[in-house]
């Protein structure tokens, strides 16, 4: 008598078959859209990182514009010792030098989009404190400090020279990176480089093209002023609209139109491309601030996530007027 034996039909193991590769890849599937959201958190952590700290340093800075300086408290494009530099009136009658590069401007410099990025240049007098050490036994070295510049170096003065302080100007600008990768478009960053003059000099030390990298991967840069009028209307406005308005409507007889508060915006991508285009929009225009921008065509491929990053830094030493309304841009 022969013995039965017993096993999987050609149908059932097909279909045992198919039924694995299902759960294979939803596997699969999961593991790659976890991987995806892993690098998609990464960059955007990134993103926002550079802008938390390099924005940090950048407002602190900022907010001592016009600290000590000659103007009385105004900020503008006329009054000498501005804490907001424009043009040659905001210095000193000393400083011969040519500042046409050493100046606030908007679509000033080259970067990640069609549209130039703008420039802001700012000064202050710093409030200078005794310090007194010994180096060498016997030698000891009196001096003045208030700190640090925006480059990372101790602002300091002999006893001899603090009743004529120095007056430190920054200059906030978008380039370059000085290392680039290769097979990736160029990559910008915010740049602060930072200088000096005292009463009497005939230039601004220090400003020769360098600076320190404040922001990484920063594509644009734009900025808005925050102008009160005199009858304390308020608007903002861009630094071609600002000059504009202070030469067509400002008289020696009248005052002046008056800063009180700065907005800055900037567009930053991170440094490692997307695996797909939704996780990095696929955008190529964005608007910053009131001014749309496009990416130029070097930084539209690969695909990188972007982010519009904003941020208004408040004036402390300006004189402000009782807002009254708000005045069309």
């Amino acid at each position: 008598m022969w013995a039965s034996s017993a096993g999987f039909s050609l149908l059932e193991l097909i279909i045992a078959l198919v039924l694995g590769l299902i759960v294979m890849l939803a596997a699969v599937t999961m593991l790659i859209s976890a991987q995806r959201m892993l690098h998609s958190q990464y960059a955007l952590d990134e993103v926002q990182q550079h802008a938390y700290w390099g924005l940090a340093i950048l407002t602190q800075d900022i907010r001592q514009s016009n600290f000590n300086m000659p103007s009385g408290g105004q900020i503008n494009n006329q009054v000498n010792g501005s804490g907001i530099i424009f043009s040659q009136a905001n210095l000193p009658e000393s400083i011969q030098q040519n500042i046409k590069d050493l100046a606030t401007q908007q679509a000033y410099s080259e970067a990640g989009t069609l549209e130039k990025s703008d420039q802001l240049l700012i000064q202050y007098r710093p409030f200078f404190q005794f310090r007194q050490s010994n180096q060498i036994k016997q030698n000891i070295k009196k001096s003045y400090i208030a700190g640090v510049d925006c480059e990372g170096r101790q602002i300091e003065e002999n006893a001899a020279d603090v009743e004529k302080a120095k007056v430190i100007v920054n200059r906030y600008f978008v380039a370059p990176d000085p290392q680039q990768i290769p097979n990736e478009p160029t990559g910008y960053s915010l740049f602060c480089e930072s200088g000096w003059y005292r009463p009497g000099d005939t230039n601004i030390h220090g400003l020769n093209g360098g600076g320190q990298q404040l922001v990484k991967r920063v594509e644009a840069f734009k900025l808005r002023l925050g102008v009160q009028a005199p009858d304390g209307r308020l608007a903002y406005m861009t630094v071609n609209q600002y000059q504009t308005l202070m030469a067509a409507l400002v008289i020696d007889q009248q005052p002046f139109y008056q800063i009180i508060s700065i907005e800055l915006g900037f567009l930053i991508r991170a440094s490692m491309p997307s695996t797909m285009k939704s996780q990095a929009d696929g955008q190529k225009r964005y608007m910053l601030l009131d001014q749309m921008v496009s990416l130029s065509s070097q930084q539209q491929y690969p695909y990188y996530l972007r982010q519009v990053v904003s941020q208004v830094v408040a004036l402390r030493n300006t004189q402000k007027l009782q807002p009254k309304a708000v005045l069309n841009e």
